[in-house]
């Protein structure tokens, strides 16, 4: 279709899974078996990459700007937002973990086997309270807004900004995964064991369901409107866009 023009390959076999939409822009590129997992969204520009295996974990949104970079093994965490600009690198064995917000521009640094901890604060209010043995985190930050929450052993790990409003969840055993950004607002679910996988952008919104064990597989975005449903077993295979409107 050429107001959206969606290009669309499917290999069932290698499973290669290609969208590419010229409005908002997405890309769309799946190997179930590498489950390298990458979306582009031109709008708010979305770029994620999941290796299951490695679950390396990736987001960038354009608008807002988020990188998240997640390996479980290694379990590094990283989250870049450009309005207020947060930064946050965790590493679970080393713990250290470190926020930097713009606005505010908070800098936090924690070794919890050292347990040396630091907070700079460069303009606005900034609560912190840490229990090493129960590892709850907060920081509260008044311009953006920043509360964030860690249990290491439950490991749930929470960030809420307030200008562009991320909001983040973390459970690593059972790996619940949620990032929330305001201004292009994308909210991303992932279980790993149960490997429910969504995401939802606000200017384009896509929202993408994947399950690899039934491999539902959906994506939709607002402003061509691509509607995608693939059941890899079954293989009915749907793709939806409104301006020109397809149905496959």
């Amino acid at each position: 279709g050429w107001a959206t023009l969606l290009y669309v390959e499917l290999h069932q076999r290698g499973s290669g899974f290609i969208i590419v939409g010229w409005t908002p822009l997405l890309y769309v590129w799946l190997h179930q078996r590498g489950s390298s997992f990458i979306i582009v969204g031109w709008a708010t520009l979305l770029y994620v990459e999941l290796h299951q295996r490695g679950s390396s974990f990736i987001i960038v949104g354009w608008a807002t700007l988020l990188y998240v970079g997640l390996h479980q093994r290694g379990s590094a965490f990283i989250i870049v937002g450009w309005t207020p600009l947060l930064y946050v690198w965790l590493h679970q064995r080393g713990s250290s973990f470190i926020i930097v917000g713009w606005a505010t521009l908070l800098y936090v640094e924690l070794h919890q086997r050292g347990s040396g901890s630091i907070i700079v604060s460069w303009t606005h209010l900034l609560y912190v309270g840490l229990h090493q043995r129960g590892s709850s985190f907060i920081i509260v930050g008044w311009a953006t807004l920043l509360y964030v929450g860690l249990h290491q052993r439950g490991s749930g790990f929470i960030i809420v900004g307030w200008t562009p409003l991320l909001y983040v969840w973390l459970h690593q055993r059972g790996s619940s995964f949620i990032t929330v950004g305001w201004a292009t607002l994308l909210y991303v679910w992932l279980h790993q064991r149960g490997l429910s996988f969504v995401i939802v952008g606000w200017a384009t919104l896509l929202y993408v369901w994947f399950h690899q064990r039934e491999s539902g597989f959906i994506i939709v975005g607002w402003t061509p409107l691509l509607y995608v449903w693939f059941h890899q077993r079954e293989s009915s295979f749907i793709i939806v866009s409104w301006t020109p409107f397809i149905v496959c």
